[in-house]
């Protein structure tokens, strides 16, 4: 938990902003979701890694496509700004690292 609000605190994110630019108008937050559900369950149950292992590797995969995105696209001209970016990066790490904190802590 307190790794979440550094990062909050990190790059200013207010919550009605982030609310506003990093869920609500992020259409493929819920890709995320469903990816860091099914790669944690995959890695536990087809490649018999230990959950702890499994969201470990769903967060780096996470913050890589993130990092990857940042890298290899101009974010300002699809993002309309840095600060969106930062938004919308957020709640893409957190909405694949959520689910899979939750079946980590189920299996």
């Amino acid at each position: 938990m307190k790794i979440i609000i550094i990062i909050f605190l990190f790059i200013g994110i207010s919550s009605a902003g982030f609310y506003d630019e990093g869920v609500y108008n992020n259409h493929f937050l819920w890709f995320h979701v469903m990816g860091g559900a099914i790669l944690t369950v995959a890695f536990v149950k087809i490649f018999d890694l230990k959950p702890l292992t499994a969201f470990v590797l769903v967060s780096s995969l996470a913050i890589s496509w993130e990092v990857f995105e940042y890298l290899n696209n101009d974010v300002v001209a699809v993002y309309g700004s840095q600060r969106r970016w930062a938004y919308d990066s957020t709640a893409d790490i957190l909405g694949a690292v959520i689910p899979s904190i939750t079946i980590t802590f189920m299996l």
